[in-house]
């Protein structure tokens, strides 16, 4: 004999035709669908267009398929839910993790609430049960045109590196050297350098963006704008820095590549080579600097 397992239909602001859903609904909904796993619940989830597997329309769904309807998330107001849950008052509905808000009462609309926040009690947010999601971090460093380089390739090399970033589930933060005036509100040499360190990798076409990545422990894609490369290629090169190249070496298979490297590669020993070459180098610099002031007098 098969048993029949119960199923429960999940709802909530990821229901209704929106240009967006929050990261804390998609979260909350996560929470609550390990949780009927683990009590031996099936599963559905309401959405304005179904796709795939778990997912069924919201609109022609059959309520007679489910014991119960779980709205989950977000503030409950009588102009959205009202008339999803009416659909559905031949089974239990149930709302768990909401805001109840003063110009709604939805009581009626529900079996059981269980909220977040409501005049009557206050539960923490379910996302705090949720899977932690990190991924890669990448600081983005672009010099932009500059008209002392009239061949630049700039527009070659930010539609490439925009197409590959594109293509992966990774977080990109852009990060701006000018000063004072900053296009992403950085407003000293310590917000510039702290931000940058945070970073799991780089991807520069600025000649200091690659010299602060290098000198704060960060690995570095050095892309020089100039075909043929010029002071970023030349910097890199100076400093035995392995992963660079000019605007016309760029292509989306050499920086997926180079990407796929500098994030899972421990690179500390090609950066603290990088670091001492090129301080011992310095060393000279400063001798020759010296030596031409004693010669002034």
């Amino acid at each position: 004999m098969s048993v029949i397992i119960p199923k429960v239909l999940i709802a909530g602001w990821f229901s209704f035709e929106s240009p967006y859903n929050t990261a804390g609904d998609l979260l909350a909904r996560q929470v609550l669908v390990r949780w009927l796993l683990q009590a031996g619940y099936d599963y559905d989830i309401a959405l304005p267009l179904a796709k795939q597997g778990k997912e069924v329309d919201v609109e022609s769904v059959d309520p007679t398929r489910y014991i119960a309807i779980i709205f989950v998330c977000g503030p409950v107001t009588s102009g959205h839910v009202t008339p999803l849950m009416r659909k559905f008052r031949a089974i239990k509905r149930i709302a768990v993790n909401v805001s109840v808000v003063p110009t709604s009462d939805l009581s009626v609309e529900f079996d059981e609430i269980i909220a977040r926040d409501s005049p009557l009690e206050v539960n923490p947010d379910i996302v705090l049960l949720s899977e932690k999601n990190y991924v890669p971090v990448i600081g983005l460093i672009y010099a932009g045109r500059q008209k002392e380089y009239p061949n630049q390739r700039h527009d070659r090399v930010q539609a490439i590196v925009s197409k590959v970033l594109g293509s992966q589930d990774i977080a990109v933060v852009g990060i701006d050297t000018k000063l004072p005036y900053n296009e992403f509100g950085l407003k000293s040499i310590g917000q510039i350098e702290s931000t940058i360190r945070r970073m799991d990798a780089v991807i520069t076409t600025r000649l200091h963006g690659t010299v602060l990545s290098l000198r704060n422990d960060v690995p570095v894609i050095a892309i020089d704008p100039v075909p043929g490369g010029a002071k970023v290629a030349r910097q890199a090169r100076v400093l035995s820095w392995p992963v660079s190249c000019s605007a016309d070496e760029l292509t989306e298979q050499w920086l997926a590549e180079a990407l796929a490297k500098v994030l899972k590669t421990d690179m500390s020993s090609e950066i603290h080579a990088s670091v001492t070459r090129g301080s011992e180098h310095l060393s000279k610099v400063e001798e020759r600097l010296l030596n031409a002031l004693e010669r002034g007098y």
